[in-house]
């Protein structure tokens, strides 16, 4: 464990035990019952044990939208959704496969494809995963007997142990930005010791999957293009690029902070479309925008949406319609795209 916990206990003199009055409720509480759905695993369980209890029992049951307890008896409490088929038991020893190899990068499969990587290790998701980590630095946290890695999706690196000043890092900095993390073991590792990790992002606004390492890479590795969800005629929506690409007259000019109230803007429209998205659900939505030298939106339109929702796709382009900006810095109108994400429903890391 990075951070040995302290267990402060308290010492009292001894008394004589009250006697207890017949029908009233004892003075320490029964401990509270696992919820609906939850699997309950003991004190002794590993990871390997919980892959291969996914594995026999595949089926969904719902939970509390969370991975494991927090506190208390040991209790996985996601939805489950198998990346492939079938799924391989975890490696014995992650630290042979992550250190000193030439540098690559991770690949998540889920059940609707893969991110990109795959070169150094490949995972594959046990819990619901939303397409909108192909639009974004989605971190990874690989936990073994040795300690605890950093890396992230798609992005050449070496397996580096994390430090205690790496935590603060990692709260700081990468909290706030993520839309989901991803969490792996080694076979051996104690299902229990998954909690002191998933502390580092509880107060993450992303989702949390929990997945297992392949012993060996799953397949080519290939280059994910947004245009494979490209939208096109007859959608009344869809892009006319050649339009769209042609400047305004005047040209405006927005500055960086204007950019930023833009995104933030979409971010509204992203949490109003989305949400009845339910967990693994959504993805990105691409928008091409023309705002006026007032700020309105004068043209939107839709040029790639990979997450296969109609209703999302209308509800985001009349959302964006509606918007007032703020007027450019340089008077003029100003041509502007930008993803609206989704990343479906939270499933967090620990369970309240």
């Amino acid at each position: 464990m990075l951070f040995p916990l302290l267990l402060l206990t308290a010492c009292n003199t001894p008394e004589a035990a009250a006697p207890k009055v017949p029908g009233t409720p004892s003075a320490e509480a029964a401990p509270a019952a696992p919820p609906a759905g939850a699997r309950s695993f003991p004190e002794s369980a590993t990871f390997g044990d919980l892959v291969t209890a996914l594995r026999a029992d595949p089926s969904e049951k719902p939970g509390r939208s969370c991975l494991l307890s927090s506190t208390g008896s040991l209790t996985f409490e996601a939805p489950v959704s198998l990346g492939r088929p079938e799924i391989p038991d975890p490696p014995a020893d992650l630290d042979l496969l992550l250190v000193g190899r030439k540098p690559g990068s991770l690949r998540l499969w889920a059940t609707w494809g893969e991110t990109e990587g795959g070169d150094l290790l490949d995972l594959v998701a046990l819990t619901p995963v939303s397409k909108v980590i192909r639009s974004g630095v989605t971190p990874v946290i690989v936990v073994t007997d040795q300690g605890s890695y950093f890396m992230a999706l798609g992005m050449a690196g070496e397996g580096k142990l994390i430090t205690p000043e790496d935590i603060v890092r990692i709260k700081a900095e990468i909290v706030p930005r993520a839309t989901t993390w991803v969490l792996t073991a080694e076979a051996g590792v104690p299902l229990s010791r998954l909690r002191e990790p998933l502390t580092w992002f509880a107060e993450a606004k992303g989702s949390v999957v929990l997945a297992t390492a392949a012993p060996k890479v799953l397949g080519p590795s290939r280059r994910i293009s947004r245009y494979e969800g490209k939208v096109e005629a007859p959608d009344p929506n869809a892009c006319d690029l050649a339009a769209m690409q042609k400047p305004g007259n005047p040209m405006g000019r927005y500055g960086s902070r204007q950019f930023s109230h833009v995104s933030d803007s979409f971010q509204v429209v992203s949490e109003q479309c989305g949400a009845k998205l339910g967990a693994g659900e959504g993805g990105a939505i691409h928008i091409l925008t023309r705002i006026s030298a007032a700020g309105a939106v004068d043209v939107a339109c839709v040029e790639t949406d990979d997450t296969n929702n109609a209703d999302l796709r209308l509800c985001t382009v009349e959302a964006v319609r509606k918007l007032q900006l703020e007027a450019p810095s340089t008077p003029g109108t100003v041509n502007f795209g930008s993803a609206v994400l989704y990343p479906g429903a939270r499933v967090a890391g620990l369970c309240p």
